[in-house]
């Protein structure tokens, strides 16, 4: 029976070596997330789906980046959408778009249109006359630089 407390110990032994190795396990999966200001090289796929006064909601199509948007969000009518963040645009993706030829400033002729961009560290609003109009929008915001299909 000498072997007894010997067992205990082994298996004492192996559950912390257990859980030191879940602990090593999870920090670095968490370590893995990226943070926005390394996407800069990135190029994620959206569609808009709301636009007021150079101001804009998207939804993330590419579930890889889904962590940089916000899950749950209710829009003005009702609908919840996950994968959603806010922006403000700035003249050059106005342009892009197509805004500035849209019937109005609610952007009508562009919701539901998918772009690709790169979220950006920061932001130049350029020379464009814009309204004073708030959007509704996520708590999530990002900066960003809308870019052509190929994200040149």
């Amino acid at each position: 029976m000498t072997n007894l407390p010997q067992s205990k110990y082994v298996y004492k032994a192996m559950k912390n070596t257990c859980f030191i190795a879940l602990f090593i396990l999870g920090l670095s999966s968490y370590s893995c997330k990226k943070s926005t200001s390394d996407l800069s090289d990135d190029c994620v796929r959206v569609k808009l789906i709301g636009f007021l006064c150079g101001q804009a909601n998207f939804q993330i199509l590419d579930s890889k980046y889904d962590s940089f948007g916000e899950d749950g969000w209710k829009d003005g009518n009702g609908h919840i959408l996950d994968h959603v963040f806010y922006s403000q645009l700035s003249c050059q993706d106005q342009q892009f778009l197509g805004v500035f030829n849209a019937q109005d400033v609610n952007g009508n002729g562009v919701i539901g249109k998918e772009v690709y961009l790169k979220i950006a560290n920061t932001y130049e609003a350029g020379n464009c006359t814009t309204c004073k109009a708030l959007l509704i929008g996520p708590a999530t915001r990002h900066q960003v630089n809308i870019k052509a299909s190929n994200c040149n």
